[in-house]
């Protein structure tokens, strides 16, 4: 994982206009052309609320008051029209939108049919009687700098004239019914599960937070990398496999695909839980020339995911990319991380106001491996495993190889426990979000060949406040972190748990480094 300074970050924040671009979608990103030139763009008088929000506002308080009066009155909605479709009745389509066309924009669509065309990309088609809804349409689900993907999904408006017509052309594309919530998204190399989840999953779940569907099941439609052709990724022997002769994590892939699967279906129905890979699906709907035809379809969430990130995650309250500062939540990123423990049949940290609420005399810590470390560093860090006393309470330090934790839900099982976790930058970092409520993560940063240090992944501390985040001091991250060093920090980490912090941390800011701040 890499990101770009902070100098580079707050340059671009300066920058007039940024929060309000509207993009050309780059070449091999998804988009859309509206079929009636001319077609009004503005947004419909519905969606006053986001308006209203988007306003500069005396306080937070404020701003939540407005979303919370919206969503008691949509979700019962929402909820009402999941439940119900008349697809097969009318075949007609429908569509919500949020966001900007082009940038950040997430679509609810009904009756949608996908389908792959003949140059690779796949299609969502909408088939609208009359003039129909008029806005502009372009979603991307992809938002990696300098990385086009092959084949986009683009969406395309058709109109009719009449109800036959419509219903003809809906019969002559031989639709198969897909009933229920699907979510459609493309998560590329999900062998390196901080891509998989932080890339892929977390940006189709800001997708449903932003249009009120953030705790609904739902059935993933993946664009995925053939990474696991031929395994059954419910299995634990598959999520257990190591590296291939083509450099690919298998198992990690394996993990991430049932991740999504049982992350849609929040762990309801087990092993019945599906997902829709459309690799899979590619080659037969291209023979019969047949398409899927959705009750209800979620895509589009472009410059969401965390390579999407200037000081915090899109969505959270820290997000300057964030549409309106209490659009998703207080807490998007510990909502996730509770999904995902009870989609692993895990139950989700308890609640806490304060770190010291606990009730145990020894605080559990983990000193997480990374590939930047030296030999030395590594086995110095080793070296501090064991129970040593600490302030306030004894410390039960445990150094811990990931590959060596498996598969995915063990990991979060050991997290859950965690009170004190100590990484360096990168995808270990990541880790830090599954921890508990009161928990501490320390950053032990990064120098590159020339000496340049770096603390990484801030955003995850900006995005992060049922976590506290230290830093290792500068001056020591320049030198090169000894076994000193590292019990140091860990000992400031257990004073800070053990004397109480309120949860959650008050000032997001105080999660940045002297870079981020």
């Amino acid at each position: 994982m890499f990101h770009v300074s902070a100098w580079w970050m707050f340059w671009l924040m300066s920058i007039p206009g940024r929060h309000r671009l509207e993009a050309t979608p780059a070449p091999g990103s998804s988009s859309v052309i509206s079929t009636e030139p001319g077609a009004d763009t503005s947004r419909p008088a519905s969606r006053k609320h986001h308006e209203i929000m988007r306003r500069q506002v005396t306080s937070f308080a404020e701003v939540e008051a407005v979303h919370e009066r919206h969503r008691a009155t949509s979700t019962l909605e929402l909820e009402q029209k999941l439940l119900t479709s008349d697809c097969e009745k009318t075949y007609e389509s429908s569509y919500d939108c949020k966001g900007t066309a082009g940038y950040d924009q997430s679509c609810l669509f009904s009756c949608a049919y996908l389908m792959p065309a003949d140059d690779g990309t796949w299609s969502v088609t909408l088939l609208v009687l009359g003039e129909g809804q008029q806005e502009l349409l372009a979603i991307s689900d992809w938002d990696m700098p300098a990385v086009s993907v092959d084949h986009p999904v683009v969406v395309n408006v058709k109109h009719f004239d009449t109800q036959a017509e419509l219903q003809d052309y809906a019969r002559s594309l031989a639709p198969t019914r897909q009933p229920g919530l699907h979510v459609l998204f493309r998560a590329l190399w999900q062998d390196r599960w901080a891509h998989a989840v932080f890339d892929g999953l977390y940006p189709a779940y800001v997708s449903l937070a932003r249009l009120g569907l953030g705790s609904h099941s739902f059935t993933p439609v993946a664009l995925l990398s053939n990474y696991t052709p031929g395994l059954d990724c419910r299995k634990d022997d598959a999520q257990k496999l190591g590296l291939s002769a083509q450099g690919i994590y298998t198992g990690t892939a394996c993990q991430m695909e049932d991740a999504f699967r049982l992350f849609g279906s929040q762990g309801q129905f087990g092993a019945k839980a599906d997902i829709i890979k459309l690799s899979d699906l590619r080659a037969d709907l291209q023979t019969s020339q047949s398409a899927l035809m959705f009750d209800h379809l979620v895509s589009g969430s472009a410059h969401m995911g965390e390579y999407a990130s200037f000081v915090a995650l899109p969505g959270t309250r820290g997000s300057s990319l964030a549409e309106d500062s209490g659009a998703y939540g207080r807490d998007v990123v510990g909502q996730f991380a509770d999904r995902m423990y009870r989609a692993h049949g895990i139950e989700a940290p308890t609640p806490r106001s304060s770190s010291n609420l606990r009730g145990r005399d020894t605080l559990n810590v983990i000193i997480t491996g990374n590939k930047r470390m030296s030999a030395q560093e590594v086995e110095d860090l080793k070296n501090l495993a064991g129970v040593r006393s600490g302030p306030g309470a004894k410390l039960n330090i445990r150094y811990v190889n990931w590959f060596e934790v498996q598969p995915f839900r063990e990991q979060l099982r050991l997290l859950r426990e965690t009170d004190i976790m100590v990484s360096g930058i990168g995808t270990a970092l990541f880790y830090s979000t599954f921890l508990p409520y009161g928990s501490v993560c320390v950053n032990l940063g990064w120098k590159d060949s020339k000496s340049i240090p770096t603390y990484g992944e801030e955003v995850l501390g900006m995005s992060n406040r049922r976590t506290k985040f230290l830093y290792l001091p500068l001056d020591k991250v320049i030198k090169g972190p000894t076994k000193a060093d590292v019990l140091q920090q860990i000992q400031n980490a257990a004073e800070i748990v053990s004397k109480g912090f309120g949860v959650p941390v008050e000032r997001a800011r105080d999660n940045l480094s002297i870079f981020g701040q």
